[in-house]
């Protein structure tokens, strides 16, 4: 992930005579090939076998774009009643796992677009997790307009003839 000591390294070494050790710039030695918890960076790595043949590469851990996720429209606003369809994206080339917190209002709190049907204005946290586990937020007010148009009558015919026969406010 962007800004973490979360890259990794795993060396496959073949020819020579087994058993081999495996040594990293960074000073760590061990006979697996596996080194974790790296930085971003160019390493050099050195692979001897039984018979103490080596051989030096220089390899490199690149640094992942930095995981940005979005939600549109960027003004959610809504009046009360309507629904709204919300869509989140972010920057990762693969596929991103999103959940929005909380789910009320929402048709689903586990997808990219969940449709808002809610009486109230709400605040949602998104949170999107990336194939490798990297995770962005961002949050998004989906902000209701109350429609709160009256009628009043100003007369009613209480005659029995099932129009206007009582007085009431829409």
């Amino acid at each position: 992930c962007y800004g973490l000591s979360n890259g990794a390294l795993s060396i496959a070494p073949s020819g020579g005579t087994p058993a081999y050790t495996f040594s990293l710039s960074d000073g760590e030695d061990n006979s697996t090939g596996v080194f974790s918890g790296l930085v971003a960076g160019n390493y050099t790595v050195t692979v001897a076998d039984a018979n103490n043949c080596s051989t030096i590469q220089t390899v490199s851990i690149n640094q992942p774009d930095y995981f940005v996720i979005s939600v549109s429209p960027a003004q959610s606003t809504v009046k009360m009643g309507d629904t709204l369809h919300l869509l989140a994206t972010s920057n990762q080339p693969d596929s991103v796992i999103y959940t929005w917190n909380p789910s009320l209002g929402l048709s689903c709190n586990a997808c990219a677009d969940p449709v808002f049907s809610g009486n109230y204005s709400t605040v949602y946290n998104i949170t999107g997790t990336s194939s490798n586990g990297c995770q962005a937020v961002y949050d998004v007010e989906v902000t209701v307009i109350p429609d709160y148009d009256l009628f009043i009558p100003n007369a009613f015919t209480p005659n029995g003839d099932g129009r206007n026969d009582i007085w009431q406010i829409f």
